[in-house]
């Protein structure tokens, strides 16, 4: 059932299932299938941020600190906004 739903909610999302702009594979569909990835990545984030901070309240998070490049995060959300 919940496949069923974000299957509609995409198709309406994309026009109906319709190719509102010129035939699959063009430019614009490259782009907006790269941005829907990237903010799909983005929400499961969220969400993964959301659980750590409910792991933080009950005092069973552990801290795993690591390097990571600001650059490539910054323009990821440049991205996607």
């Amino acid at each position: 059932m919940i496949l069923r739903s974000l299957k509609y909610t995409v198709d309406q999302f994309n026009g109906g299932g319709s190719e509102s702009f010129g035939p699959l594979g063009t430019e614009e569909y490259v782009e907006y299938t790269g941005v829907i990835h990237d903010s799909g990545h983005h929400l499961l984030s969220i969400i993964n941020d959301i659980l750590d901070i409910s792991r933080i309240e009950t005092d069973t998070f552990e801290l795993n600190e690591e390097p990571f490049d600001l650059s490539s995060a910054i323009a990821a959300c440049v991205r996607i906004s």
